[in-house]
């Protein structure tokens, strides 16, 4: 039942848009229609957006004449070359940190090679000792006598 109803309601558009005109008029009022239904809100929301960029403007504006304030200020200067000054210290203390961590690594290595070398001399020197204790030899009473060797060989 409700198709037949939907169905004959089809059949008078049809037949009342043939009545009245072309499809592009029907279009045109169409849209004229919807357009005139959301007009208002159209404005408003056109009006807003223009009060945002005539606030934003207004704000720009104040904002490029306080950082004009602030740059010519004395304070300002001084902050500045003093943020510079801490800038170009602290990339110096990180210099000086990493030669002194340079310095140490080579410090340790010294070291290590010291006690190396300083071992070999103590084996040296005990190595010469034993040569010379076998080449002069001792009394019974632990006084060194010096070997002589035989003029005749």
């Amino acid at each position: 039942m409700l198709e037949e109803v939907h169905k004959d309601s089809l059949k008078e558009d049809l037949t009342i848009s043939k009545d009245t005109g072309s499809s592009t008029e029907i279009a045109n009022d169409l849209s004229s229609g919807i357009l005139n239904s959301c007009e208002a809100e159209l404005t408003s929301v056109s009006k807003e957006l223009n009060d945002f960029t005539n606030q934003q403007d207004d704000l720009i504006e104040k904002l490029s004449k306080y950082n004009v304030g602030t740059e010519t200020n004395p304070i300002y200067q001084q902050l500045k070359d003093a943020m510079d000054l801490l800038t170009n210290e602290m990339d110096r203390l990180s210099f000086l940190r990493q030669e002194m961590t340079t310095i140490q690594e080579r410090s340790q290595k010294l070291i290590v090679r010291m006690e190396k070398l300083r071992g070999k001399a103590e084996e040296k020197e005990r190595r010469d000792e034993e040569l010379v204790a076998q080449f002069i030899g001792t009394t019974d009473e632990g006084v060194p006598v010096q070997y002589k060797v035989p003029d005749t060989l």
